[in-house]
């Protein structure tokens, strides 16, 4: 199908009604508007996290006075209820863009019964003209492993820790069941059978790496299935001078006090955040010993890692831990002006994350211009290419550690690599940049072809 730019567009958020993703969806709503600057673009989602990203219009400086708001509350209430609740509020934006005259509807966050139900819909003949394009984010990994999502949510890693061999009481065991209880009355969905469900020509979907599809192959048909690649949508702000971010207090500095700073950005990984921690420790008190202009508890006046995020388990005993804003969600503002002075981002996902997903940290660091040091992973390594990288990969967290510790030892090395790296992120950005990709999203959402 090729419609031209005269079709009308819809957006909506189904499950968010706070900050998270407001750096993709805020990409989204520019591409979008971008693609039909004259007319109205109606924002279906909750008014927490259109809040949110109002804010980040503002702070970017953009124009998007196409986008009109409509306010949807959110829900993830995933059992009998939650599906009712979820089909009156979908039914209402479909008969909303059939009032509307409205033919494609782009979905930036939702769950699996979500979509289900909003495939359902548009098998009626009222909704048959309407074309919905899911944006995949997260979910795509039950098709290889839902496991460790058990125990690595953000913020819940260490509270789910059991000790082997604890007996729980009745009383906790009910306890438990109580606490636990919406899952026992949740209707049960095999991810593979819920992608292939009331599949049609209406319906397609959006990845947002390039690893993604090829991984795909592997378990379900993307061509027949309609996956599209988009970059990460990213709106990034005026490039700066390579200094412009580099404080007095920078890795750059020829001051002996100068510390090599370094940041995680967002949720992070606190399992693998420790377990570096413990392995800088270990490293530092062995090469103290051989070093003699080094002692053994002072790293923290060489290295900083600074929290930028809500999420400080299991860094409390570590000097070098910074954690400026505690117990609470930042503000894009506040993010951005702890991010300044930061010579690095550490992103910590093992391997087997973000195999059918991405991870917005990479998109983050792009956006500040923080070049990045990180785990082997298929979906940041994505992003880093080989002829002019944007950080480092490491194996295992035993080399990263030695590395941040041979950063800290040889400043003057330390600083040319880190000015290569930002040079790379300039070169880099564009290709994620949502401006240049706006024929791309055309064609994902099925107003173009790519023929």
């Amino acid at each position: 199908m090729n419609v031209g730019v005269q079709a009308t567009l819809a957006v909506c958020d189904l499950c968010l009604s706070n900050e998270i993703h407001e750096t993709v969806n805020l990409g989204f709503l520019y591409g979008v508007s971008l693609i039909q600057p004259k007319q109205d673009i109606y924002f279906y989602a909750d008014k927490g996290h259109q809040a949110v990203i109002k804010e980040n219009i503002k702070l970017k400086g953009l124009d998007l006075h196409n986008i009109k708001y409509v306010h949807i509350p959110a829900n993830l209430n995933s059992n009998y209820w939650g599906y009712l609740t979820s089909y009156k509020r979908i039914k209402k934006i479909l008969d909303s863009l059939i009032q509307r005259k409205t033919l494609f509807l782009l979905v930036l966050s939702s769950v699996d019964f979500q979509r289900l139900i909003l495939k359902r819909l548009l098998k009626r003949k009222c909704y048959q003209e309407i074309t919905c394009c899911f944006v995949m984010h997260g979910d795509l990994d039950n098709l290889i492993s839902p496991k460790h999502k058990l125990k690595e949510v953000a913020g819940t890693y260490f509270e789910s820790q059991q000790v082997a061999g604890t007996y729980l009481s009745l009383k906790s065991k009910v306890r438990y069941i109580w606490k636990h209880r919406q899952t026992y009355f949740t209707p049960q969905i095999d991810f593979k059978k819920h992608l292939l469900s009331y599949h049609s020509s209406q319906v397609r979907y959006i990845v947002l790496a390039p690893h993604i599809i090829p991984l795909l192959l592997k378990y379900v048909d993307p061509n027949y299935l309609s996956f599209h690649y988009l970059p990460h949508p990213a709106v990034f702000n005026p490039l700066q001078a390579f200094t412009s971010s580099l404080t007095s207090d920078s890795v750059l500095s020829s001051k002996p006090s100068g510390k090599l700073k370094c940041a995680v950005f967002g949720y992070g990984n606190p399992s693998m955040l420790l377990q570096l921690n413990q392995e800088l420790a270990k490293q530092w008190k062995a090469q103290t010993k051989k070093d003699c202009a080094y002692h053994l508890n002072d790293l923290e006046n060489h290295l900083e890692i600074r929290i930028i995020g809500s999420n400080q388990q299991g860094t409390e005993t570590f000097p070098w831990i910074h954690s400026p804003i505690k117990k609470r969600t930042l503000s894009r503002l506040e993010m951005e002006q702890l991010a300044q002075d930061i010579d690095f981002f550490l992103i910590l996902y093992e391997s087997h994350r973000y195999r059918l997903s991405c991870s917005g940290s990479i998109i983050e660091a792009l956006s500040y211009q923080k070049p990045v040091l990180f785990l082997d992973n298929p979906c940041i390594q994505a992003f880093n290419p080989t002829a002019y990288p944007i950080g480092q990969n490491f194996d295992t967290i035993q080399s990263l550690a030695s590395s941040l510790i041979n950063y800290v030892k040889r400043p003057k090395q330390s600083a040319s690599e880190l000015e290569e790296f930002k040079r790379n992120m300039v070169r880099y950005r564009p290709l994620v940049d949502i401006r240049t990709n706006i024929s791309k999203l055309k064609i994902a959402l099925g107003l173009e072809t790519n023929n």
